[in-house]
């Protein structure tokens, strides 16, 4: 089975709606990271913070006992299984 190329008239359409739809995508791009209430360097710097923040409650967590990190489940296994 073989396929017919499209004839240059139809190609050019098909090329010109994906240009169009490409235009569409960037504009809404733009428009979704102008809508942000606070520029990007904010944003990041807040996200750093909460991570470390989790990071820091995840670690006393776990020192008390609370937290399941994969090295302690491995030994709770171990310990289980003799």
């Amino acid at each position: 089975m073989s396929y017919e190329l499209p004839s240059k008239e139809k190609l050019r359409e098909i090329a010109a709606r994906q240009d169009a739809k490409e235009k569409e995508i960037k504009e809404a791009r733009q428009r979704r990271l102008s809508t942000c209430d606070q520029p990007l360097d904010e944003q990041e710097a807040a996200a750093e913070i909460i991570q470390r923040n989790y990071r820091g409650y995840r670690q006393r967590r776990e020192m008390r006992g609370l937290g399941l990190s994969a090295s302690t489940r491995w030994f709770d296994a171990v310990k289980e299984g003799t």
